[in-house]
């Protein structure tokens, strides 16, 4: 073999090497490029905008309310502790989308009128709502400390919107008794508004 077929051969080898590595390159690259695509959608989903709504009318809790955008109107019900037994559910519309600064408003039944029974989609998803019990209705009155929202922290008696906020990021309580950790909240303020608590 001459002297020139082998350099021809090496330089055949080193370009065919060349042109493995760019594609394992390229290939590699479009890889990391999907991945970081795939990261950015990902941190896209987990951004939730929050609203704010008014409820009113024949609701256990009436009040504002922060929810996500896009709840639908039978969701934002349940967080003010669903309807009360009085609530007209003929002119009600459990499938409404909450947009920000709304007022949902549950109107109350007549004088004579009762809820027909029926199997229309609103009677059925909200059936089990209307029936509130003494008890549900004192329980569901009570702000929760692990789930209230800020404003809802914010309605308690001698608690503004930076002391909210702390009570926020103290969660978990285990007992309503752990309020008072938060700085800002001594015994005399906690006794002002234990009536109110519930974990």
């Amino acid at each position: 073999m001459s002297k020139n077929s082998f350099q021809k051969i090496i330089l055949v080898g080193v370009a065919i090497l060349i042109c493995l590595g760019s594609s394992f390159f390229l290939q590699k690259s479009d890889e990391l490029k999907e991945i970081e695509v795939l990261e950015d959608d990902v941190q896209k989903e987990k951004v939730v905008q929050i609203i704010k709504i008014s409820i009113t009318g024949a609701v256990v809790k009436p009040g504002m309310y922060d929810v996500p955008k896009g709840t639908r109107a039978e969701e934002a019900i349940a967080q003010a502790g669903g309807l009360t037994e009085e609530a007209d559910l003929e002119k009600f519309n459990p499938a409404r989308i909450c947009r920000d600064g709304m007022q949902i408003r549950v109107a109350k039944l007549s004088k004579g009128k009762t809820n027909v029974k029926n199997n229309s989609p609103g009677n059925n998803v909200l059936q089990g709502a209307v029936k509130v019990s003494n008890e549900q209705v004192q329980k569901n009155s009570l702000v929760n400390l692990n789930t209230a929202t800020l404003s809802e922290l914010e309605s308690l008696p001698g608690i503004g919107s930076s002391t909210a906020k702390k009570i926020l990021e103290n969660r978990p309580y285990s007992s309503i008794a752990d309020i008072q950790k938060v700085k800002g909240i001594g015994s005399a303020k906690f006794e002002k508004m234990k009536s109110f608590l519930r974990v």
